[in-house]
């Protein structure tokens, strides 16, 4: 199975809502965001043991992905300033 095809099906799930309807004909319980962290990995971070918050503030090792926190840090939009020489 290709990356793409396991990520479509994720992404559906993710976009997902039990319509108004069905929530009140049958008593089920609405897709909340809180509900699908937990079953994207939240449970399984309990039963292991996994400290979720330190996890997700870890600082990377490598240089990329440190390049990349300082541009989410800088306020990720680009300037759009041109440098050097522009011809005319």
């Amino acid at each position: 199975m290709t990356a793409l095809a396991r990520q479509v099906p994720l992404e559906a799930f993710r976009r997902f809502q039990i319509p108004d309807e069905l929530i009140e004909k049958h008593g089920y319980a609405p897709l909340t965001r809180e509900v699908k962290e937990k079953i994207f990995g939240l449970n399984a971070a309990r039963v292991f043991n996994v400290d979720v918050t330190a996890k997700r503030n870890e600082i990377p090792a490598d240089y990329l992905s440190q390049i990349k926190m300082a541009y989410l840090d800088e306020g990720s939009s680009p300037s759009h300033r041109w440098y050097g020489w522009v011809a005319a």
